[in-house]
């Protein structure tokens, strides 16, 4: 019998030693991931997106409140930011795949957890699917979380997968049956389609859609969480009918418009204010919720920026500019700065049009502006 090589069996000593130096490496990033959604959807971009990840307030603070919601603190939120602020790659895309990677399991957390997702069209609602399997089976996201779960081979579609511990992420869209499914977590992304927001039936369709999938698709209401991301469109639309119809407190209301308006500016229970409306030390430079500043500095340092851009350092002075001319005010004012306006008279007033512009005018002016969204 040959004796045991020493030079091998050291070899093999230390290559054992390295992998287990690795595996806890990849055990400790994992965990300081699993504990900050942000850094996750920083650390996941290159999975899903090509373009280089930009870290920036808004989208801090939307990670903050989609967290918040995964821990229980929120258990309805509301979130409204302008187009192409990279809000369904954090609440469509990345949170369910953030949700299934916990190891330390509750009602939402870990991947037993169901999570039905809608949008306002059916090719849209596949995309974000796809993108959030896509980021799951990735060798990155398998390097850190492969033995947590698998997806299931018997149902593994665009539509839905399933884990091997229970959880599944299905895809909805406004117009599809709900019959049969439900979820722990409802994410809402962008229930309108823009082609169709100025028809009151489709809004209604839209509003019934939502009406239905918020209340009877919850698995269990008690803990059960509801997600609503998108831009504003209309003063009837999904947000519009939230802040109007809902219980007092009963949505956490995310608003970031882009240009800041010291009037409209909002405090969230998190204690979460625009930074636009902080000091140098990030407190806050009036109270709330009746925005009165706190002393005279502060009424002027509001004064002075008002109007400052929401993340400038991606959408600038002059690419605001640019898109707010080619948008057109009504537009401009809604899809960026989450304002609705009136119909008719009061609407056209609101956009610097005559007191004479007809409802007809601001109507044509209105689809114009959202068939360059399109």
């Amino acid at each position: 019998m040959l004796e045991p090589d020493p030079l091998l069996a050291r070899i093999d000593e230390m290559l054992a030693e390295r992998m287990a130096m690795l595996g806890s490496r990849e055990d400790e990033e994992a965990q300081r991931l699993e504990e900050s959604f942000v850094d996750f959807v920083e650390a996941a971009w290159p999975a899903v997106d090509p373009a280089e990840f930009q870290r920036s307030s808004v989208v801090e603070a939307m990670a903050e409140h989609l967290q918040a919601v995964a821990d229980g603190q929120i258990k309805k939120l509301l979130i409204n930011v302008p187009p192409r602020f990279s809000k369904t790659l954090l609440a469509s895309v990345c949170l369910p795949a953030w949700l299934w990677s916990q190891r330390s399991r509750t009602y939402l957390k870990g991947p037993q957890s169901k999570i039905l997702c809608g949008s306002y069209g059916h090719s849209l609602s596949i995309l974000n699917s796809n993108l959030t399997r896509r980021l799951i089976l990735s060798d990155w996201y398998q390097s850190l979380w492969r033995p947590r779960f698998r997806l299931m081979d018997d149902q593994n579609t665009k539509l839905r997968f399933d884990t091997d511990a229970g959880g599944s992420r299905i895809a909805t869209s406004v117009g599809g049956s709900l019959l049969g499914i439900g979820g722990d977590l409802v994410i809402i992304d962008d229930p309108h389609d823009t082609a169709g927001i100025e028809s009151a039936a489709d809004r209604e369709a839209v509003l019934r859609w939502f009406q239905e999938i918020s209340s009877t698709r919850l698995n269990d209401p008690r803990n059960a969480g509801i997600v609503v991301v998108m831009q504003r469109l209309h003063e009837e639309d999904v947000s519009g009918w939230i802040l109007s119809n809902a219980k007092e407190g009963e949505f956490e209301h995310l608003m970031c418009p882009m240009r800041f308006d010291s009037q409209r500016c909002c405090q969230t229970s998190l204690g979460w204010t625009d930074l636009r409306a902080c000091d140098d030390d990030g407190k806050p430079l009036m109270t709330f919720p009746d925005r009165v500043p706190r002393d005279s500095e502060a009424a002027a340092l509001l004064e002075e920026r008002e109007g400052a851009l929401l993340w400038p350092e991606r959408f600038g002075e002059a690419e605001v500019a640019a898109l707010e001319a080619s948008l057109g005010p009504y537009m401009a004012s809604v899809g960026s700065n989450s304002r609705p306006l009136q119909k008719g008279v009061a609407s056209s007033r609101a956009n610097g049009f005559s007191s004479t512009t007809s409802t007809r005018t601001v109507t044509v002016i209105r689809r114009q502006a959202f068939a360059s969204l399109r």
